[in-house]
């Protein structure tokens, strides 16, 4: 809104988190506290980003945050229509992620973006054998804010439990129902075998079915110089435990 645009410009070290997150708490929300934001969202059938200009606004409180990112809840207008969203950021805790250039954060945040469609499209094709079909929260949308890079997609509401973390390891102190952790165990070994030992899609976390988060983890063979997708892929690690 006017107000917080005016404190980052009286103070230009804000960070990207520090601008977004000054708005006021809900449900007190006017058409003032959002603001005018390009996004954009990979599209695999191109290969490519597309754009568009979006109004967004977020409340104050962190509502998860895990070894990379922290994310806060907010509402987006897109199309006419105003929806929940979360919004993240790359956070100083990151593995020294915040003393690395913007464009190694930006880079960061479409690999983030190509990842989640990448696993949307190859999740439908497990979702034809699977008598319990799994749903990755898309689309996730990237945009910059005062040089820094945000991530955008769809709130999920209800509690959400990590069922397989990075390594690829079931967890085991959760509440999810047993027939649950088959399927997404069962979802593991499909990814293993379609890409005939290539990759396999961990950190499997979310609310019911419906799964955000993931992470592609790489063999060796396949990727030699450990630079494909995330800075959270585990590598032969999660593929051979």
């Amino acid at each position: 809104n006017p107000s917080t645009a005016s404190t980052y410009h009286a103070n230009p070290s804000l960070s990207a988190a520090d601008f977004l997150y000054a708005g006021r708490p809900e449900p007190s929300v006017n058409r003032s506290d959002f603001i005018s934001l390009k996004i954009r969202a990979y599209d695999s059938s191109i290969k490519d980003f597309r754009e568009k200009r979006v109004q967004i606004m977020v409340f104050p409180k962190v509502i998860g945050q895990g070894g990379f990112r922290m994310c806060k809840a907010g509402k987006m207008i897109i199309g006419g229509d105003t929806i929940p969203i979360a919004v993240k950021t790359f956070h100083a805790k990151g593995k020294g992620l915040l003393d690395t250039r913007s464009i190694e954060l930006q880079s960061e945040a479409e690999s983030y973006a190509k990842t989640a469609s990448i696993v949307a499209d190859i999740t439908e094709k497990f979702n034809i054998k699977s008598p319990k079909s799994l749903k990755f929260n898309t689309p996730l949308w990237i945009a910059e804010l005062v040089g820094e890079p945000i991530m955008i997609e769809p709130l999920l509401e209800g509690q959400s439990w990590k069922y397989i973390n990075n390594r690829g390891l079931r967890l085991q102190n959760t509440r999810t129902p047993e027939p649950l952790k088959n399927v997404l165990e069962a979802y593991l070994h499909f990814v293993y075998d379609f890409s005939n030992g290539d990759f396999v899609i961990v950190d499997l976390q979310g609310v019911g079915t419906t799964l955000n988060d993931p992470e592609v983890c790489t063999s060796y063979k396949a990727d030699p110089d450990r630079n494909l997708f995330q800075i959270g892929n585990c590598h032969d690690r999660a593929i051979t435990e």
